[in-house]
């Protein structure tokens, strides 16, 4: 038979048996590296997927990869950190779960953004961007845009913020009316494209009243994120997905490049918007020799605020919505709370509710006065927080446990903080709302918070979220009540034998790399009597 086949078939089953064999030994060789490592109990041929798998099917089928993962961390008691080998449909893992170790990490000298994080954020932002950088430029790009969105800075840009709230609570007085039932994630996602469009680019969006060619594509381009969780094989081979990113990704590019061209800012006014703010630094360091220059020579300054602009509002509009939604959904489950909130805007803002808008953009400072509120947002975050770091593992970033040393380099680490949140060692009964525990310093350890992540890395827009967040609350939380819908879509539906809840909570989150609200958060809102 082989004195008849042709040297090209015998070339292509060479070519086969080669990459066989070169499969088999990088198998044998990741299993095992990861047989004597901390984690879940691992399998041979399929690594740790087994295990997560089972974990899986105790939660609703799309409950977010991060809760299959804390779930995965507590019934098997996994400890300060623990592996997890995908391979090949991911790439190495490591999950964080100790405040203590995710600082270590966070001041490690080395930093390098892991491929996994780059590939799936990169076809969104590119390459020139502060969730794709490392290093210099990364550096660079950071002073570039921290100007703008420094406390200081934003408090001038309270007014643009409260103008885009008026709007939504507008819209919730609208609902109220009609009696509707909408998904809250819908409304505060196009609130929080509208503010980060005034705050970084002095831009009007418009996106809560009309379509916004930007806030549609940027949205569309979103759903053809890659699935994160690597029991989803079939997710990899969905080869329409570079040609849909790269259509997106061409309007907003189209879209950001006309805005800034036709941008003439003010030298009068007192607001400095973000994107101004940077072109300053640009042009300053223009004028400089040094590292970071260097990179930001061989690349415009349209260049690296499109990509900019993309990551603020990527990292921006999710994450601040989601967690808006998760404010009007505790506080509903929690009446002593809601109430305490009111009473503490009541004292510090007044009780006449038609001033408030105009009080806060003659009087900011007010919104630095609300504790509880903050401390609202605060515990939100913790129960129901958005991401986790992930960062490049490296040679000088050792693990311990019982005085063995377990190696990083070139693996993903990842700061699990829902599992963090919900550790009853480090929170006094970790499942129950409880805002009070951020009111007392020593409560809460230092490190042990970090929805936002900490140190250089952390995220850039926390003081525009949380200052969106308060003034949510005090715009809306004394007119309307709010109360979510899942009891009614589920008798709408009627019963299944699905899952529906994790943590003993309907609203569980979803999602891929940002943990959303499943089903969108579907709500109900009603006006509230405020004569009395």
């Amino acid at each position: 038979m082989m004195d008849n086949a042709s040297p090209l078939s015998v070339a292509t089953l060479i070519f086969i048996a080669t990459l066989g064999v070169v499969f088999v030994v990088k198998l044998v060789r990741v299993r095992l590296f990861y047989r004597s490592l901390p984690g879940p109990p691992h399998n041979f041929f399929l690594g740790h997927l087994p295990a997560v798998a089972r974990v899986a099917t105790t939660l609703p089928r799309d409950a977010w990869d991060w809760t299959i993962m804390t779930y995965l961390h507590q019934e098997m008691k996994l400890g300060d950190f623990f592996y997890l080998d995908t391979w090949p449909f991911g790439p190495p893992m490591v999950f964080i779960t100790s405040p203590e170790l995710a600082a270590e990490i966070d001041s490690a000298a080395h930093y390098t953004r892991h491929p996994y994080v780059t590939n799936i954020v990169g076809p969104i932002v590119g390459s020139h961007s502060i969730l794709t950088a490392s290093g210099a430029p990364w550096k660079f790009m950071r002073s570039m845009f921290n100007p703008g969105f420094a406390h200081k800075n934003l408090t001038l840009l309270i007014e643009d913020i409260v103008e885009e709230t008026t709007v939504f609570r507008n819209k919730l007085s609208r609902l109220a009316e009609q009696r509707e039932l909408f998904e809250m994630e819908d409304i505060a996602t196009l609130l929080t494209f509208d503010v980060i469009g005034r705050a970084v680019l002095d831009e009007k969006f418009c996106s809560q009243t009309s379509a916004n060619e930007l806030v549609v594509a940027f949205r569309k381009q979103l759903s053809w994120l890659a699935d994160t969780n690597p029991v989803n094989v079939l997710d990899k081979l969905n080869f329409l997905r570079p040609v849909m990113n790269w259509w997106y990704h061409r309007k907003m590019e189209i879209y950001l490049r006309n805005q800034l061209a036709a941008r003439k800012p003010n030298p009068d006014s007192k607001k400095k918007y973000v994107i101004d703010l940077a072109l300053d630094t640009y042009r300053r360091d223009k004028k400089q020799d040094s590292l970071e220059s260097g990179f930001m020579k061989d690349s415009n300054f349209t260049d690296v605020a499109i990509g900019n602009m993309k990551a603020f509002l990527g990292g921006g509009h999710d994450t601040t919505s989601s967690t808006i939604c998760y404010i009007y959904y505790l506080l509903s489950k929690n009446l002593a709370a809601l109430q305490r909130v009111r009473e503490e805007h009541d004292t510090v803002l007044g009780k006449d509710l038609d001033k408030i808008a105009e009080l806060l953009k003659s009087q900011p400072h007010l919104l630095e006065q609300l504790p509880y509120t903050t401390a609202v947002i605060k515990e939100v975050l913790r129960l129901y927080p958005i991401g986790g770091s992930g960062k490049m593992g490296a040679d000088n970033i050792v693990l311990t446990r019982d005085g063995k040393s377990y190696p990083t380099t070139g693996m993903l680490l990842v700061t699990l903080n829902p599992a963090m949140s919900r550790r009853p060692d480090i929170y006094d009964n970790p499942e129950v709302f409880n805002p009070e525990r951020f009111l007392a310093p020593s409560s809460v350890g230092k490190e042990s918070w970090r929805p936002f992540g900490r140190g250089a890395m952390r995220c850039i827009g926390q003081e525009l979220a949380m200052m969106e967040m308060r003034i949510v609350m005090v715009m809306t939380l004394r007119n309307f009540d709010v109360a979510d819908a899942y009891e009614e879509i589920d008798r709408m539906k009627g019963k299944t034998n699905t899952i529906k809840e994790a943590f003993g909570d309907r609203a569980y989150q979803i999602g891929r790399v940002i943990g959303k609200a499943n089903l969108g958060m579907p709500m109900r809102v009603a006006k509230r009597d405020i004569s009395a």
